[in-house]
């Protein structure tokens, strides 16, 4: 966000705050029933802030005006929520083809959300968008498999735990085995797709304006680079780059898109 112009920045940070608060709804995990109503509420906001509304919440007060600049569409921000919603049930995922839907609703649509402020063709960028989703939170999903875990969150996809020798039980009970690696290493192959798909299905002529999606894409690659590294055990210690090292893959890899440009 600190290389965007000021217009694209500020409607970048109203859709991070809409996105924090709504995580922020699950993740605090309080009474579920009570978590459900303020995903209504968020509904009923949002139908506020894109249907020339009165919103009553400072963050979709600033998506609304987000939405006077850019061509926003409500679609994208409602999959959200009810990705949020899936979350509540604590859903578990038999397959990796349900594990991808999800991650559409939780993290593709936000990309979705974002390229008419990027600037970037919505429908030719598409694919990319969902395919970075993907990758980025399949990236989340093993990096946080302990954190998950302790909350009572199997993400890890019920059918690959068993083809590898592994359990749920294993994760919930924090029991880091070669049969939990190799699930995970499954899970990883995936996501590695995913980051080559979208790149291969990028536009060249939408590079410029994808560049902040490039450089997201460069951290967390890193992020999965070195999961593998760490051969997936996140259980003793938790995997996190410090501010200085993703501020170093921010400016080195929007250098090269620059020069790449020329």
């Amino acid at each position: 966000m600190l290389l965007m112009p000021a217009a694209q920045r500020d409607a970048m940070l109203a859709l991070y705050a809409y996105c924090r608060e709504v995580d922020d709804i699950v993740d605090r995990r309080g009474d579920p029933a009570a978590a459900n109503l303020k995903l209504l509420f968020w509904r009923g906001e949002l139908k506020e802030a894109f249907e020339g509304g009165a919103p009553r919440h400072p963050a979709a007060r600033a998506l609304q005006e987000a939405a006077q600049q850019f061509p926003l569409r409500i679609e994208p921000f409602v999959k959200l929520l009810d990705g949020m919603r899936m979350d509540l049930e604590e859903a578990r995922y038999p397959d990796m083809a349900a594990l991808e839907e999800y991650c559409d609703l939780v993290a593709s649509a936000v990309g979705e959300a974002a390229l008419p402020i990027f600037g970037a063709d919505p429908v030719r960028c598409a694919a990319s968008a969902q395919h970075w989703g993907r990758a980025f939170q399949l990236t989340n999903i093993l990096r946080d498999v302990g954190e998950d875990a302790a909350m009572g969150r199997v993400y890890l996809p019920l059918g690959i735990l068993l083809e590898c020798g592994a359990s749920p039980e294993d994760l919930l009970e924090g029991r880091f085995t070669p049969q939990v690696a190799t699930a995970m290493a499954r899970v990883a192959d995936v996501a590695q797709a995913h980051y080559e798909q979208a790149e291969a299905m990028m536009p060249p002529d939408q590079r410029v304006a994808l560049r902040p999606a490039i450089v997201m894409s460069r951290i967390y690659h890193a992020y999965l680079r070195e999961l593998r590294a760490r051969e997936y055990d996140v259980f003793s210690r938790r995997l996190e780059f410090s501010p200085w090292k993703k501020l170093w893959i921010t400016f080195r890899t929007w250098r090269q898109e620059k020069r790449a440009q020329k």
